[in-house]
């Protein structure tokens, strides 16, 4: 157990997997927003 109170090796199981063949459901949210942020991010001097 993590001090989070689950364990996560599950999900790295998962991400071992090819996308079509992993248990948990997925969905891409924000994409725009995320994009954004990151540019954002990227154009930082520091």
């Amino acid at each position: 157990m993590l001090k989070v109170g689950f364990s996560d090796q599950f999900l790295y199981e998962e991400l071992e997997h090819p996308l079509n063949e992993r248990d948990l459901p997925r969905e891409q949210l924000l994409q725009d927003e995320a994009i954004g942020a990151f540019k954002a991010w990227q154009e930082q001097q520091n």
